[in-house]
């Protein structure tokens, strides 16, 4: 009797993508075909060091989050059919670093004593929007009393003597939980003249 010959199937790991940062990624085996059967198992591996942690390797459409760093993975899809014949593809999934929130410095001020400070300091949301502010005061000086979380805080400098420098840092956090660099606000409270 005649036996036709087992013809292997197809792999296809999808096309490959660009993606921006901490997004979820779904990898797609799904165009594989077999002319001859069925395909009955796919499994996906990892073949760079990324360090990625696909979640349901052994399904047609596995998924992954990207980290902060920018990167490229690149993944081998097996699929096997039921006559167990075998065969593999590859995709590649690029992804860009990142875009943190940023504070800039501000400008040094002159103030003269007793009068009302706003603290001010640019913010610009990076690839998530801006959520909460942190103000802190550091450096020497008086210490003075501000809402610590308002975008643009106000005090009343000290009445003193003699000319102080204050000096407050502040950072925005986004929406992904991540925070920017510093930026600093130096304030000169001048002396009170008499």
């Amino acid at each position: 009797a005649y036996t036709p010959p087992v013809n292997a199937p197809t792999a296809n790991a999808g096309s490959n993508q660009s993606v921006a940062a901490l997004t979820t990624v779904t990898l797609d085996g799904t165009g594989s075909t077999d002319g001859d059967g069925t395909i009955v198992s796919y499994a996906w591996v990892e073949t760079t060091s990324t360090g990625v942690t696909l979640a349901n390797a052994n399904t047609a459409q596995p998924s992954f989050t990207t980290g902060l760093t920018a990167s490229t993975a690149t993944f081998q899809l097996t699929v096997t059919d039921n006559s167990g014949e075998t065969d593999t593809a590859n995709v590649t999934i690029t992804n860009a670093a990142y875009v943190y929130p940023t504070v800039a410095d501000a400008a040094q001020s002159n103030i003269a004593a007793g009068a009302t400070v706003t603290l001010t300091a640019a913010e610009t949301a990076g690839q998530a929007a801006i959520v909460s502010r942190e103000w802190t005061q550091t450096g020497t000086g008086d210490t003075v009393s501000f809402n610590a979380t308002a975008q643009n805080p106000t005090f009343t400098a000290t009445v003193a003597n003699d000319a102080q420098t204050l000096t407050f840092t502040k950072v925005v956090t986004d929406a992904n939980g991540q925070v920017s660099l510093p930026a600093t606000v130096t304030v000169n409270v001048l002396a009170q003249v008499v």
